[in-house]
């Protein structure tokens, strides 16, 4: 058997996907985080332009620094709030008979000069007295005293029933000597005034707490500054100097190349390489087969990187527009291809994506295509018919304009026309998503060679080329396989395997028979069987090959891989029965000289095809069809086949294979019901 035919090992390379996941992961990174379109500015915030700069396109961007401008004007607005501490009051009353009790100490001890007295004085560092004052104090009679003290403190007491501020401190004390009681004498007026005033405080306090709170809702009441550039507007001329908001405008407009800092590539790289990891990990896990496919799992990278690039190339800049961009798609088709947790999966990360790629609202933008992405993915499945896809397509626009719809209601912004604006971009979001997804699919099929649903459907029509020789050529293999097809599908609904393409497979699995038909005994007329004239080991030799012959056939119409391993795995590596018995009856026979080429079967579509292809064409050996014969039939082929090892590479659980011998049970007992006897032709002309 030359090396060519044999199919590529299903283990497949296991550095395959972990090096798929790395360059995903980097290229998503660099795509996210790099201007990687040329742009011919540079400019930097206080320099002068040197050109006249003008849109290319009509943007509307959300200015951070015209917002951040009006919400400071706004908290610079708010004036500070105070309140009256009471305590201050009391405070002071008690510091000031504590201090005019001190002075009277002084003044009137007999122990002391009078120099000692007015040094004494003049160190009440609390009170600050004037020498003018100091010596006054030290005059004052025991029988005036009294009323001094009373006056000063009935000054500040009333003062401080008031509401003063640090600005009306001064104006309070200015006040005092007027309100002196005409009965102190004049010449101890000053001092009254001064000693009252040295406990006169501000009892009005700045409250820092309701100041922030008042301040920072002030700031948040500023509706966000929207910005809308038209096509050909200018945006900075040649000699101002570049500010702020000159950047932000050339950014949306897609004409700043800014610096990358190393900040920027971890805040955006982290996201994205543990996303990228998770869909690795659970690829891994539960899409082993993926290792054995390198052209499918290059694929799901490069469609993943492909829907990140056209999103950063159309979405940021645009407010409206970008809920257009047919991201659903993505999943839709990886969906199609893989699966529909790894179409989850791939929603994530691409949602998450576009988050990063400039959007005017990244969190509404990303909730509504993580919507639409998911519906989107769960509704088309292994589409099968022309109807899922549209199907898929109003479900993606329904969510998408619901989406945008919860996050208009949060914001209070409803109006008709601008919802009637949202419902149109929604549905060309659903159209365009469905149309690429039947599109692309198709592309695959013819290009790559892939099994996607619409080329299986193709493979599957009666007029292609295949399987009209084949029922030409061949018709009792051809009348085999549809019945191997039926048995086939059957099963795999019943454990969840890909129904269509063990069908399909079904349809092809015998073509290489076409290359000598006649070596078929279903094919064989009149009870002629060519193998009674020949050698066992020739026959078997010639048996085996329809394998190699139908691999051969399958290449040169470029059928997919999928099917091309179905072909070789439908027999494993067992023994051509037959033609060996038939050689031990002249005597010791090597046997590995009497096995298909294989391998055994590597995926549960494989193990069910050879399941059924072994008791279709032992249940038209079969002379008795009862419903027990059957069923005996049935459990022996899967017995055997077990016992013989063949089962033994593929992902099928004993639980799945009891669900399979059931439905090939079911399906059998109705091929073969009892018929009744009709008449014979001579006795219904009587």
């Amino acid at each position: 058997m030359q090396a060519s035919m044999r199919p590529r090992p299903v283990v497949g390379n296991p550095w395959l996907l972990p090096l798929v996941a790395g360059l995903l992961g980097v290229a998503l990174t660099f795509i996210l985080t790099f201007q990687f379109l040329p742009s011919r500015y540079e400019l930097k915030e206080g320099e002068v332009s040197r050109d006249t700069i003008k849109s290319p396109t009509q943007v509307s961007l959300i200015s951070q620094v015209l917002t951040k401008q009006e919400r400071d004007r706004a908290e610079l607005q708010v004036a500070d709030v105070f309140r009256e501490d009471q305590s201050v009051a009391t405070e002071q009353i008690s510091r000031a008979k504590e201090s005019t009790s001190r002075i009277g100490s002084i003044i009137f001890s007999p122990g002391l000069s009078t120099e000692e007295k007015r040094g004494m004085l003049l160190g009440l560092t609390a009170l600050s007295l004037t020498p003018e004052v100091a010596t006054a104090l030290i005059g004052v009679t025991p029988g005036i005293w009294p009323s001094l003290e009373s006056e000063v403190l009935r000054l500040v007491d009333s003062s401080m029933r008031g509401r003063i501020s640090s600005l009306d401190l001064a104006q309070v004390r200015g006040g005092l000597e007027s309100r002196v009681n005409p009965s102190v004498p004049a010449n101890y007026s000053a001092a009254v005034t001064q000693l009252a005033g040295s406990f006169i405080r501000p009892n009005i306090i700045l409250d820092q707490e309701a100041t922030g709170q008042a301040r920072k809702a002030a700031r948040e009441a500023v509706v966000p500054v929207r910005v809308t550039l038209e096509k050909g507007e200018t945006i900075i001329r040649d000699g101002e100097v570049v500010t702020g908001a000159h950047r932000e405008k050339l950014a949306a407009a897609g004409l700043l190349n800014p610096a990358v800092r190393w900040e920027d590539l971890a805040g955006t790289g982290l996201p994205t390489v543990i996303l990228v990891l998770a869909m690795a990990l659970y690829l891994y896990l539960h899409e082993g087969g993926l290792r054995s496919q390198p052209r499918r799992l290059a694929l799901l990278g490069l469609i993943i990187a492909a829907t990140v690039v056209a999103a950063k190339l159309t979405i940021p800049g645009r407010d409206v527009y970008a809920f257009l961009f047919p991201l659903a798609a993505a999943p839709m088709i990886i969906g199609s291809l893989i699966s529909t947790p790894t179409a989850i999966l791939s929603t994530v990360l691409l949602s998450v994506a576009v988050g990063f790629v400039g959007a005017t609202d990244p969190q509404q933008l990303m909730t509504v295509h993580l919507l639409a992405g998911l519906v989107g993915a769960l509704l088309i499945r292994k589409a099968e018919r022309l109807t899922t896809f549209f199907l898929a397509g109003a479900g993606v626009a329904a969510a998408s304009f619901l989406g945008i719809l919860a996050f208009r209601l949060l914001a209070q912004d409803y109006e008709v026309s601008r919802l009637g604006l949202y419902a149109f971009v929604s549905v060309v979001n659903g159209g365009l998503s469905s149309i690429l997804t039947l599109g692309i699919l198709a592309l695959f099929g013819i290009v790559f060679g892939l099994a996607t649903p619409i080329h299986l459907m193709e493979l599957a029509h009666p007029n292609q080329k295949l399987l009209r020789i084949l029922a030409m050529e061949a018709p009792g293999t051809y009348h085999h396989s549809l019945l191997v097809a039926n048995l086939a599908e059957r099963a795999a609904e019943a454990v969840g395997a890909d129904a269509l393409l063990l069908r399909v497979g079904a349809y092809y699995h015998d073509i290489g028979k076409m290359v000598r038909p006649g070596f078929f005994v279903e094919n064989q007329m009149y009870g002629e069987n060519i193998h009674d004239d020949l050698e066992p080991a020739t026959s078997a030799r010639i048996v085996a090959a329809h394998v190699e012959e139908g691999i051969k056939l399958a290449q040169r119409h470029r059928l997919p891989r999928q099917i091309q391993d179905l072909i070789a795995q439908h027999h494993g590596n067992r023994l051509v029965a037959y033609f060996y018995h038939r050689a031990c009856q002249g005597g010791e026979t090597d046997p590995d000289s009497y096995r298909y080429p294989g391998p055994r079967p590597h995926t549960k579509e494989a193990a069910i095809l050879m399941l059924a292809d072994t008791i279709e064409a032992a249940g038209r050996s079969l002379k008795e069809h009862s419903k027990e014969a059957l069923e005996s039939l049935v459990e022996k082929a899967a017995n055997e086949n077990m016992s013989d090892g063949q089962l033994a590479e593929c992902d099928l659980t004993l639980w799945e294979l009891e669900q399979i011998k059931d439905s090939f049970k079911a399906v059998i007992r109705g091929a073969y019901h009892p018929r009744i006897e009709y008449p014979a032709p001579s006795q219904l002309s009587r």
